[in-house]
């Protein structure tokens, strides 16, 4: 309940540019000095005015601050900020650079792709137009019982034997769609090892976001003089809440920390692919943290062009398969149609 709860607070109740809004008036109050429970008080005074998730927010941040707890541990509570955020509010407050994290949040670059923006959303119309013809072929036997039976034999059989078998098994159908997009869901954050072979397609894409957020997160806190532990301590509170981020990140922290393994090794096949943590190591070959926020910022890049370009072909074919299944159950309504009413004028002897 509580992960439901967040997903509907940090999805619909606060957006994306809500949070950037709140993120940028905190911004320019915290670099004209003021201390960021007074620029949570500030906010709070706007109540009203500002949307109801921006000023909860405000107000749990200036308590926490009252209790001597940190901002973040106060915003944590509300539920309404993603995890990524929140890890790197916590580091930087640590270290005294929140100024220049909350101008990094508040940053317009920092639109996330996945599947429904990237993919589903573009495909909006196409979708509806397929809703319609879907629904017509569903109906078809009950659009048709006007007309007079004229038997098997006519042409119009196959929209009436489609719409027979769709409604049929249309409840065993939504159940198995739903189970499968359920268990996609699941397998994607949390299968490791062999089972993750079963997600196809599904699991290449969820790893470059992965790979994506870490290099962003990385970049930050290394620009701000984080190390390489905190830089784990930060991924394991903002990215492991999943099973197979907190399982990759603790390997990462044992290879790294106990073991002395260079950082991009023990990121190889875990966080980054193979062959981008190759381009690390080369790029930063002394593990110099001065040289890993531009080589981080260049995987980014990397990872970024890479989900584009697969979103956007993703993107084609679901919107050519629309098309083509409108188009489909247009012409096999219409057809329907055109049969069963020459069918009826002959049986009239019209």
């Amino acid at each position: 309940m509580r992960r439901l709860r967040r997903v509907m607070r940090s999805n619909i109740l606060c957006s994306d540019l809500d949070r950037r809004l709140l993120y940028r008036i905190m911004h320019a109050q915290v670099s004209s000095g003021m201390r960021i429970n007074t620029a949570c008080e500030k906010v709070m005074d706007l109540k009203g005015r500002l949307k109801p998730a921006l000023t909860e927010i405000a107000e749990a941040g200036a308590a926490a601050a009252d209790e001597g707890r940190q901002i973040a541990d106060g915003w944590r509570d509300t539920d309404y900020l993603p995890e990524e955020d929140l890890g790197l509010l916590e580091v930087s407050e640590d270290r005294g650079t929140l100024n220049e994290t909350l101008e990094y949040l508040s940053s317009a670059d920092r639109t996330s792709l996945g599947l429904f923006r990237s993919v589903v959303a573009p495909n909006i119309y196409s979708a509806v137009l397929f809703l319609v013809g879907f629904t017509a072929v569903f109906m078809a036997v009950d659009l048709f019982a006007a007309f007079p039976k004229v038997g098997e034999g006519t042409v119009a059989a196959p929209v009436l034997s489609i719409s027979e078998w769709l409604q049929r098994y249309a409840t065993v159908l939504a159940v198995a769609l739903t189970v499968l997009g359920l268990l996609i869901a699941r397998g994607r954050s949390a299968w490791t090892g062999v089972k993750r072979r079963l997600l196809l397609i599904f699991d290449e894409d969820w790893r470059f976001q992965l790979g994506l957020r870490f290099c962003h997160m990385a970049e930050t806190l290394f620009a701000h003089g984080a190390t390489t532990s905190e830089v784990i301590d930060a991924a394991q509170r903002a990215l492991g809440s999943r099973r197979y981020t907190t399982r990759s990140l603790n390997d990462i922290r044992q290879d790294v920390v106990r073991d002395g393994r260079p950082f991009a090794d023990a990121l190889s096949g875990r966080i980054l692919t193979p062959e981008l943590a190759a381009c690390l190591q080369g790029m930063v070959p002394e593990e110099d943290p001065r040289m890993f926020p531009a080589a981080l910022d260049t995987l980014a890049k990397v990872y970024q062009a890479l989900l584009e370009e697969k979103y956007r072909k993703w993107q084609r074919m679901l919107n050519v398969a629309l098309l083509l299944g409108s188009a489909g159950a247009v012409l096999l309504v219409a057809h329907g149609v055109f049969s069963m009413a020459s069918a009826s004028l002959a049986a009239s002897g019209l």
